[in-house]
């Protein structure tokens, strides 16, 4: 959680942040992550696959909050930067990977209102464990 918690406040830009750890009767955002990254996970075979899977969850998480009218223009940003141009296969996997994880996030976890912040992931031989960093309180409705 040190590792994480760094690349937190480098990201917020303040060392004054206070990270709060296994609030009693709050899930763990790790947990859920994971929960919604499960159908995905025998795809990804390697620390660098499951990296992307998390990365792209995290952000179709976060992208489920938007306006639906808003989302398509910040995933084809998201497609330019992360996809090969050439690749219009690659183009179109990727599109239809976020647009099924943000249906997948607004269906089956349509209760949970936090914000990923970031994440941390840390594997052994074996196994895999992974630390979240995210929002306590609901994020503003930006639907309005």
């Amino acid at each position: 959680m040190t590792k994480l918690e760094k690349k937190v406040k480098g990201i917020a830009g303040s060392k004054d942040i206070k990270l709060v750890q296994n609030l009693e009767g709050v899930e763990k955002m790790s947990e859920v992550l994971e929960t919604f990254v499960e159908p995905y996970l025998d795809f990804a075979d390697s620390r660098a696959d499951r990296e992307k899977l998390f990365t792209i969850a995290v952000a179709a998480w976060n992208l489920a909050f938007m306006p639906e009218e808003k989302r398509s223009a910040i995933i084809q940003e998201m497609i330019a930067v992360g996809v090969d141009k050439k690749d219009m296969l690659a183009q179109q996997d990727m599109r239809a990977i976020l647009n099924e994880m943000i249906a997948r996030k607004l269906t089956l976890f349509s209760d949970n209102h936090r914000l990923i912040i970031n994440f941390q992931l840390q594997e052994s031989k074996d196994t895999f464990h992974l630390s979240v960093a995210s929002t306590l309180t609901e994020p503003p409705d930006s639907r309005k």
